[in-house]
């Protein structure tokens, strides 16, 4: 699947920091204007209160196979 950044159209990776949007489902880079701080980034994956790209992309899935 193609998951292209809502704010520079580059491609969203696993390997990258990115936040889903709630009400659109697409993905932004956290440097792309965010305006989440690395730090406030990593504690509120730690909080469970973002899903990391690859978490998403694995849950999707396990619903695609049902």
């Amino acid at each position: 699947m193609h998951y292209p950044c809502i704010r520079c159209t580059k491609e969203v990776t696993t390997r990258q920091q990115a936040v889903e949007c709630d009400c659109c489902h697409r993905w932004q880079h956290r440097t792309c204007g965010t305006g989440i701080s690395l730090k406030v980034y990593k504690e509120a994956l730690k909080l469970g209160r973002l899903q990391s790209m690859r978490s998403t992309r694995k849950r999707k899935k396990v619903r695609d196979s049902r």
